[in-house]
């Protein structure tokens, strides 16, 4: 379902008038993911990625992202997609760790907040490691909480970094508004992810010399 809604959106959103827009945003993203194409391992990985953030996240000139418009725009999309773009628009983007692995679903926790949620029709659970950290979105739909299409698993000797950013992070921004500290998190999970892609990059340098303060690569 998600994925032919997917397609359906990047069809109006990345072509004709709008490919401007997609120009500016790859040319942006692969400042933080290194360039890629079809031929490369975690192609799929990261155009997940950057979907999410390209049709969610990332505004226009107009300050909207692709999402916020297709409630209003019910020539291009019907009924049961503007359903699932309203869902997408307030899915949980978040850091999670899975808590336990279930037989056709997953229990996860919210780094941040401590909440539970129990995930549906999880389609690879041999990929969900317990206690590990990841970054993806948990989005409810038709009574059920599933995943977009898009993850960021963070590799184990991350996770003292990872738990010393969210502890600053909830101290700093105690107090905040709400969108004070979304716009944060949405910085932190930012840097966790380019992270993540200079670990790739410099295989030679050890991964807490990448997640860390004083990191030996620019992110």
């Amino acid at each position: 379902m998600l994925e032919s809604f997917y397609e359906k959106i990047m069809s109006v959103y990345a072509e004709g008038k709008h490919r401007i827009e997609l120009h500016k945003a790859r040319s942006q993203f692969f400042e933080w993911a290194g360039q890629f194409d079809e031929s490369s391992y975690d192609f799929e990985v990261k155009m997940s990625l950057f979907m999410d953030w390209y049709l969610i996240d990332r505004p226009f000139a107009n300050g909207k992202p692709p999402i916020d418009w297709v409630d209003e725009d019910q020539a291009s999309f019907n009924e049961e997609e503007r359903k699932i773009a309203a869902a997408l628009k307030n899915s949980q983007h978040g850091l999670y760790e899975a808590v336990k692995v279930k037989k056709e679903s997953l229990l996860i926790k919210d780094l941040i907040s401590s909440q539970k949620y129990l995930i549906s029709n999880v389609r690879i659970l041999s990929a969900f490691n317990k206690e590990q950290f990841f970054e993806a979105r948990v989005v409810e739909l038709d009574e059920k909480l599933i995943f977009s299409e898009s993850f960021c698993f963070h590799p184990p000797q991350a996770s003292k970094y990872i738990l010393k950013e969210i502890k600053s992070f909830k101290k700093k921004f105690k107090k905040s508004s709400e969108d004070e500290a979304e716009e944060e998190k949405k910085k932190i999970l930012n840097k966790l992810f380019r992270m993540k892609h200079k670990s790739e990059q410099y295989k030679h340098l050890k991964i807490e010399d990448v997640y860390c303060e004083d990191s030996k690569v620019k992110v």
